[in-house]
């Protein structure tokens, strides 16, 4: 199966494995899919008409959607695929009416829709009628079971407002001592202490298993990278339960978007029940194994190219 894959990434053609261990979960996939990765400005240089499977992927506020050639892919693909990125509130949210149409424009014209949660999956699907799949994250395991760390303080998922830092910072600080810290460029915020960002998938992964404690509270359902990559390095993430990733790794640390009191309650357990702190790493270790690993997304995603290939209506499954 012949599978295109388009962003904004500047790279032209296939990606082998060693780029999955970059800072964007696509890459994970372009590779994992065997696919040919096209930018969207160099859509024209593509000759070949027998693709089976285009994806329209990373329609995020700094692309430039008008740009995006449907008629283009159309012409050398048999069945166009929409992945969103991020939540569908987050994409309305930071654009203008007029692209917020044109991404209406694309979706309302793929033969079915790719999403990260099962929040976009019922907005999508019922709104547009359209057959809708459930795409998982993907990340590379760099877990080093016999390195010792140790263990302190409790990492952001990240700073803006978009993973709700300030909650994250505010319940914290009032429920604990330990030191507040996140990935990214240095802000005269204190109480938060700053860690010089790196785009080295493994320099990422090795310093955040040096955190004791994770909180990732996006209110927005979004993909779940960062709860994944806490549970490959077993480093327990508490938020809530709008991601995927993150309510299937971590059970027992999410609630439903705005229960602090029931958040702040289950962060004090992890502090005080060393038990239930071993348990929630270990579970969310074994679930990251067993449920993200390279040959289930797979054979999922094969899965559901041959159901739209097969196909012939774009009507809700």
């Amino acid at each position: 199966m012949k599978i295109l894959y388009l962003t904004d990434l500047g790279y032209m053609g296939p990606l082998n494995m060693e780029f999955q261990m970059g800072p964007r979960p696509p890459m994970s996939w372009i590779a994992a899919l065997n696919s040919f990765h096209c930018p969207y400005p160099r859509l024209d240089e593509l000759q070949e008409d027998n693709f089976d499977i285009a994806i329209i992927g990373c329609v995020h506020e700094n692309v430039d959607i008008f740009k995006i050639n449907l008629e283009k892919i159309k012409s050398i693909s048999k069945k166009i695929l929409f992945q969103h990125d991020s939540d569908h509130r987050y994409f309305y949210q930071k654009n203008s009416l007029q692209r917020s149409y044109m991404l209406n424009y694309i979706i309302s014209n793929v033969d079915a829709i790719l999403v990260h949660n099962d929040l976009d999956k019922k907005y999508y699907e019922t709104l547009y009628k359209k057959s809708c799949f459930i795409h998982e994250q993907l990340i590379l395991d760099v877990y080093n079971e016999n390195s010792t760390v140790d263990k302190h303080g409790v990492i952001l998922g990240g700073i803006t407002d978009r993973y709700g830092a300030l909650d994250g910072y505010t319940l914290i600080t009032n429920s604990t001592d330990e030191e507040v810290y996140c990935f990214g460029a240095e802000e005269n915020i204190p109480g938060i202490n700053f860690i010089p960002n790196t785009w080295d998938y493994m320099e990422y992964n090795t310093k955040l298993s040096g955190f004791k404690y994770a909180f990732n509270l996006t209110p927005f359902a979004i993909g779940g990278s960062f709860p994944l990559q806490c549970a490959m390095m077993k480093v327990p993430c508490l938020g809530w339960d709008n991601s995927n990733p993150h309510k299937e790794c971590f059970p027992d640390l999410v609630t439903p978007y705005g229960d602090f009191d029931s958040l702040r309650e289950k962060f004090l357990h992890l502090i005080n029940n060393k038990d239930f702190y071993n348990h929630t790493i270990n579970y969310a270790r074994d679930k990251f194994l067993n449920a993200f690993n390279i040959n289930l997304y797979q054979t999922n995603l094969n899965k559901i190219f041959y159901d739209i290939i097969n196909n012939t209506n774009n009507n809700k499954k």
